[in-house]
């Protein structure tokens, strides 16, 4: 992506400053949903840094975590190059791409448990798979309702195998917040566009909420919250640092909760939660700045996709459809990060940004598309 970016370029001082003005202000609109609330949030935690501990550690940090930030922008121009049917299989390979990815972990996952030994191939950990998964599926039901009614026979038990392998893999990883992220959103998903699927939905979770490992697992909720070194010694701790540095202990120096609670297991080094975590990182108003952004960027997509919305309009749209299944991502990234520090993952917030760059080119693409209709 960076080399073609790079070979098509017009470098010419006078030709690369129109461009790049020209394509600014045609898109802006799109890129502000994302874009205008996180440079807000970059330029608060630039500040305060300067009021933080260990203020070198901390800026490097930033310089590395900030250039994150420059994919969503990078994905969205390179989908612009190309004709509305070239971005449209651009996008199309992306999301293939991601979901061979992920079929693949899947795979390493469901079979591992079979035969009872871990394979010996690299993949993320049990809570990065269950956190890619939570943020991917969502996209994946969206692609799957746009395809399974225009795609051969064979092609659509191929696409319904890989979402079968991927909600196993999930459950199997048994990680409680990206399961009830995957809930939720699918839930609404299927609000959205049938009755009858949103209920099948309900009554499914319900059924496997009786399996004996599922069934444990959530019964074991409370005591593993409660557990010495647990969630709510960290959230009670990262609540009495917040107080007592109101303006943050520095981007991310989360880890140094440790020197002033050392009854904390070794490899507690962030607040498991997004929000507490930014705001014992960065100071009370970031992390409010850091809800404003997320609540932005969720409202404005849902006002993307069901401004006027009926059903029967909403699954003949492609392009909104796929709008609401990433906004529905950036939701599932907020509700797993009530109990994880998901945005601090970076193989997790990689593939976030990836999404939010594509969801960019379908905006695009359906403006586009109204139009040429004249819509």
């Amino acid at each position: 992506m960076i080399v073609e970016l790079w070979r098509r370029a017009d470098y010419r001082k006078e030709n690369f400053k129109n461009n790049f003005s020209s394509f600014n202000n045609r898109h802006r609109a799109t890129l502000s949903y994302f874009y205008y609330p996180a440079f807000v949030w970059m330029l608060f935690v630039l500040i305060a840094l300067f009021f933080g501990l260990n203020f070198f550690h901390s800026f490097g940090e930033y310089l590395k975590f900030i250039l994150y930030f420059s994919l969503p922008y990078l994905v969205f121009v390179y989908l612009n190059f190309e004709t509305a049917e070239r971005v449209d299989a651009k996008i199309h390979y992306f999301l293939l791409a991601l979901f061979i990815g992920q079929g693949i972990a899947a795979s390493h996952t469901v079979i591992s448990t079979l035969i009872g030994v871990e394979m010996p191939i690299g993949i993320p950990g049990a809570l990065t798979e269950a956190g890619q998964i939570s943020l991917l599926f969502p996209v994946y039901l969206g692609v799957a309702f746009n395809s399974l009614s225009s795609v051969k026979r064979a092609d659509a038990k191929k696409i319904v195998f890989l979402g079968l392998l991927i909600v196993f893999a999930l459950l199997i990883n048994l990680k409680r917040g990206p399961w009830f992220a995957v809930f939720v959103t699918s839930s609404l998903f299927f609000l959205a566009t049938s009755y009858k699927r949103f209920l099948t939905v309900v009554v499914l979770a319900v059924s496997l909420c009786f399996l004996p490992p599922i069934y444990h697992r959530l019964l074991d909720f409370h005591e593993h919250f409660f557990i010495a070194g647990g969630r709510f010694d960290m959230w009670k701790l990262g609540f009495q640092l917040i107080e007592r540095f109101p303006l943050g202990i520095g981007f991310s120096n989360s880890d140094m909760m440790r020197k002033f609670d050392p009854a904390l297991p070794l490899l507690h080094r962030h607040m498991h939660n997004n929000f507490l975590n930014v705001t014992l990182e960065n100071g009370i108003f970031v992390g409010v700045i850091f809800v404003w952004w997320f609540a932005k960027l969720i409202l404005g997509g849902f006002r993307e996709s069901l401004s006027g919305w009926t059903r029967q309009r909403l699954v003949t749209d492609r392009y909104r459809i796929l709008i609401l299944s990433f906004t529905l991502t950036t939701l599932s990234l907020q509700i797993a990060g009530v109990v994880e520090y998901n945005f601090g993952d970076g193989e997790i917030r990689y593939m976030y940004l990836l999404l939010i760059g594509l969801m960019f080119g379908v905006m695009a693409e359906r403006k586009n598309s109204e139009v040429v209709s004249g819509g």
